[in-house]
């Protein structure tokens, strides 16, 4: 199964812990299965750490610049540029990538859609899925089969995503 989210405040939260601070220069990834009911739904976070702060993070769908990881208050902005090959009411693997001390891409279907690079921390603070309540950004939508691994790059290049569940 997947978890709904309406877009109006619906999300799923997880108390402030050190696992999800992503430390400087320190390899990660952040994955998900997402479907969009409604492309024109601005800034649906899909996975964010107290985004709304200088040292939060956001994974999300934008309208206009289609799959972005927004970071620092803004110093790390990394996007498609465009919503060129997204359609509404369909399932696409989502990645946000960091491999070594600062190479960032952005894989949609295991193809990279953005590239960028930071060295920066962060992520500090409570971790939310679907939305944030700090910054007013819901995902309109399903998301299924989330997952933020620290300190390991899954994916250096064109993959092709996993179609079972993840192991526990």
């Amino acid at each position: 199964g997947s978890g709904y989210f309406d877009g109006t405040g619906d999300y799923l939260s997880l108390a402030a812990n050190a696992a999800f601070t992503v430390p400087s220069s320190t390899s990660f990834t952040i994955e998900a299965w997402i479907y969009i009911t409604n492309l024109a739904y601005a800034n649906g976070n899909i996975i964010c750490a107290n985004s709304s702060t200088s040292s939060g993070y956001a994974f999300l769908y934008n309208p206009t610049i289609g799959l972005r990881l927004y970071a620092n208050g803004g110093t790390v902005d990394i996007n498609q540029g465009s919503v060129t090959g997204w359609t509404a009411n369909t399932w696409y693997h989502v990645a946000a990538v960091r491999n070594g001390a600062s190479a960032i891409t952005l894989y949609r279907n295991g193809v990279s859609v953005a590239t960028g690079s930071s060295t920066s921390s962060f992520g500090t603070g409570p971790f939310y899925v679907g939305g944030s309540p700090s910054d007013a950004a819901y995902f309109n939508g399903y998301i299924d089969d989330f997952r933020f691994t620290n300190g390991v790059a899954r994916y250096t290049t064109t993959f092709t995503p996993p179609t079972a569940a993840f192991p526990n």
